[in-house]
């Protein structure tokens, strides 16, 4: 028996955090520290809500300077069979034009971005195949922040829930 499209997307969304809150150099990117040499809790949960959203939001653009990543995905499901199923994830990357540039002379977003593809592409995290980019678009977000948004997305595969093969 199958997972029903709710608990898998709570499943997607979890692991999907957990893998940019898990990777250091996007927690130093976003937080703009290159000093963190560990990520605990209280780092993850400054970033929860605060510059990491994990549903499709903009928050009220502030004035001070920071970078966000917020996500969100749609699951797909084929009508005639049900255990067909892919996903389609979706990154806004956006950073206030003050700080876009790192010591570097990289945009902060590019980085980002860079970073979210290595995490992601062509990796199957989900069980639903491989998640490929499929585009990686301008985002402006106000009049002083600027940005990424990425798709990734899987091709639907049939996947045998009681033996857990994909076929």
């Amino acid at each position: 028996m199958s997972m029903g499209n709710a608990t898998e997307l709570k499943e997607i969304r979890q692991k999907t955090r957990e893998k940019i809150l898990n990777n250091i150099d996007l927690v130093r990117l976003v937080l703009n520290d290159k000093s963190i040499n560990d990520i605990d809790a209280d780092i993850q949960q400054q970033l929860i809500d605060n510059n990491v959203f994990d549903f499709m939001y903009v928050p009220d653009i502030p004035d001070e300077e920071k970078q966000f990543i917020t996500f969100d995905m749609n699951l797909i499901s084929s009508k005639d069979r049900p255990a067909n199923k892919g996903v389609s994830l979706y990154f806004f990357i956006f950073c206030h034009n003050g700080i876009i540039r790192d010591d570097t002379g990289y945009l902060r977003t590019d980085l980002i971005d860079e970073l979210i593809q290595d995490i992601f592409n062509g990796k199957d995290f989900f069980g639903l195949g491989d998640i490929v980019c499929t585009s990686d678009n301008l985002l402006t977000v106000g009049t002083n922040y600027y940005g990424r948004q990425v798709r990734f997305e899987t091709t639907v595969i049939n996947k045998n829930y009681c033996s857990g093969q994909y076929g």
